[in-house]
């Protein structure tokens, strides 16, 4: 049965209100909390910080390299991994992801189009600054 959960955008750091979720980042017997995932249509993959990576126990000598280019143009490595999204709302749903870590990206998640996006319907309604997912399931 597909279930659907409407969320408001939210204001945090900057001026605008944005599509944020709270996610649980699993990896082994780690869990992380986040308070402020960004549902970002403008991202190809998952987007994590190198911290986010280390604090799950990842090597990344033993990761999948990828160049990662952001909007400034500089490219940077960043190591892949395969971990879990627990998603408020749809803990029931846990998501395999492969997620990107990259250095220097600051304590934010991105969560991007080839992976996270893959697993719901997803609508937008900016003019009533809210976002809606479905399950696929």
């Amino acid at each position: 049965m597909k279930i659907t959960k409407e969320y408001r955008y939210t204001q945090k750091d900057f001026p605008f209100a944005e599509p944020l979720l709270e996610i649980k980042i699993i990896q082994g017997g780690t869990v992380i909390p986040v308070s402020d995932a960004i549902l970002d249509s403008g991202t190809d993959s998952t987007l994590m910080s190198e911290e986010l990576g280390f604090a799950l126990g990842i090597d990344p000598s033993k990761c999948e390299k990828t160049p990662i280019r952001g909007i400034l143009g500089q490219p940077v490595e960043g190591f892949m991994a395969n971990i879990k999204i627990q998603v408020d709302g749809f803990e029931d749903y846990p998501l395999d992801i492969k997620a990107t870590f990259v250095p220097g990206m600051g304590p934010g998640v991105l969560l991007g189009r080839d992976d996270f996006f893959d697993n719901f319907e997803i609508l937008f309604l900016n003019r009533r600054k809210v976002f809606k997912l479905t399950s696929l399931v």
